[in-house]
């Protein structure tokens, strides 16, 4: 297990309830996705920002079997999209890239974690395609190298034939 979950499950008595972050989760990203919608960018990257964080401890929550995988992760990704296009609009690549990244990354490394619970490793694989789709898309945007891409798809590519181009 990656040590952000070792860490969260010593936290686990001092966490939010698992049903408050959620909605709490919801409503940041409700009022993002308006702030965003009516061209406020800043205030969108801050909700979206506090949201990300709410779906990262919901994240380590499903690894801990406290909450649903599958939804952990389909949270997790929308978080890091959010805040990725919130950031592409600003004309901020460099951070848009890492959340794109990151989103694909973490499912990544849970994949090729040997001891994440098979539930969280059947949650990630499920969004995989999405993520990768996401970083290539943004890399094909912004003219990247094609050896970049490629290393995109060749780490997807070692988790299944699901996530390949």
């Amino acid at each position: 297990m990656p040590p952000a979950a070792e860490r969260a499950r010593k936290e686990q008595s001092l966490e939010t309830p698992i049903p408050d972050l959620e909605k709490q989760w919801r409503r940041e990203t409700h009022k993002g996705n308006e702030a965003f919608s009516s061209g406020d960018y800043e205030a969108a990257a801050a909700l979206f920002s506090e949201a990300l964080a709410r779906a990262r401890r919901l994240f380590i929550r499903a690894a801990a079997d406290q909450f649903s995988p599958r939804k952990a992760a389909h949270i997790l990704i929308v978080s890091q999209h959010n805040i990725a296009e919130t950031f592409m609009r600003q004309g901020m690549f460099e951070e848009a890239y890492t959340h794109y990244l990151s989103a694909f990354s973490t499912l990544c490394d849970w994949l090729e974690a040997s001891n994440a619970p098979e539930s969280m490793r059947r949650a990630c694989a499920e969004k995989l395609t999405e993520a990768m789709n996401a970083v290539v898309t943004y890399l094909r945007r912004t003219s990247a190298e094609p050896q970049h891409i490629e290393a995109i798809y060749t780490r997807a590519a070692q988790h299944g034939p699901a996530a390949t181009h």
